[in-house]
């Protein structure tokens, strides 16, 4: 099994404690797991799609975060 990239972890739009975002009020499984989110969906509630944070681009960055909301 090989590990997820889970793409909103690391979107500059991303709300963790609302569980979601500017462009889903909750994120869809499908959305989640994608491979990218470069286009504007139907069932957005914003015209919003994925800017990587670039404070969040280091993988060891984001399990930090993960590790301190625990």
């Amino acid at each position: 099994m090989s590990p997820v990239d889970l793409i909103c972890l690391r979107c500059i739009h991303f709300t963790p404690f609302e569980l979601g975002c500017k462009a889903f009020k909750e994120i869809p499984v499908e959305r989640i797991v994608m491979k990218g989110h470069d286009h504007v969906y139907r069932d957005q509630i914003g015209k919003f799609v994925f800017e990587e944070d670039e404070n969040l681009k280091d993988q060891k960055t984001i399990e930090w975060i993960a590790r301190k909301k625990r």
